[in-house]
C-alpha cells in the first residue's frame, strides 16, 4: 500500500508541476524526492517505508459527509510540518492515508497529530484540500 500511495503522490505533485512553467522539470531534477522515487518504481528502500493509516468517518453512516446527499469519494492534500517535512496526505471512501514524501519515516506526522488533537491536515480551518470528488 505505501508504494501504491507514494506512487499517486509523485504523479499528484507532477500533474500540478504541470501548471508552473519549468515546474515539470524541477520535479524531476528534485534530489529529495529520488529515494521515494526508487521505493515506487522498484520497491529500493532499506527498510520499510512507512504510511500512516486511519479511519476517518464511515461512509455508510449518514453524518452528512459530502454535499448535497452526495459522499466524498476521495480528497487529498499536501502537507509541510513546522519541521518542513512534506507529506502527502489522501482519504479514499474515509480511509485517510498518509507518506512523508521526503524519507521512510512518519514520526513528525504522528508529533504534529499529537499537537493537534488528531485531527487531519484536510480538515483544520485556512487549510483546503486540492481536490474533493463527490459521488
Amino acid at each position: 500500500m505505501a508504494r501504491f500511495i507514494g506512487k499517486v503522490a509523485l504523479e499528484t505533485l507532477a500533474l500540478r508541476a504541470l501548471k508552473v512553467p519549468g515546474g515539470l522539470e524541477e520535479i524531476i531534477t528534485k534530489s529529495e524526492l529520488n529515494e521515494l522515487r526508487r521505493f515506487v518504481r522498484f520497491n529500493e528502500c532499506a527498510g520499510a517505508w512507512p504510511i500512516h493509516e486511519r479511519q476517518l468517518y464511515d461512509m455508510q453512516a449518514d453524518d452528512g459527509v459530502g454535499v448535497a446527499g452526495s459522499r466524498i469519494i476521495h480528497e487529498f492534500m499536501f502537507f509541510q510540518t513546522p519541521d518542513g517535512e512534506l507529506y502527502f496526505v489522501i482519504v479514499f471512501f474515509g480511509r485517510e492515508y498518509a507518506i512523508n514524501m521526503g524519507g521512510p519515516e512518519i514520526e513528525g506526522l504522528v508529533s504534529w497529530f499529537s499537537a493537534n488533537e488528531n485531527r487531519s491536515p484536510l480538515y483544520l480551518p485556512n487549510i483546503h484540500a486540492d481536490v474533493r470528488y463527490c459521488g
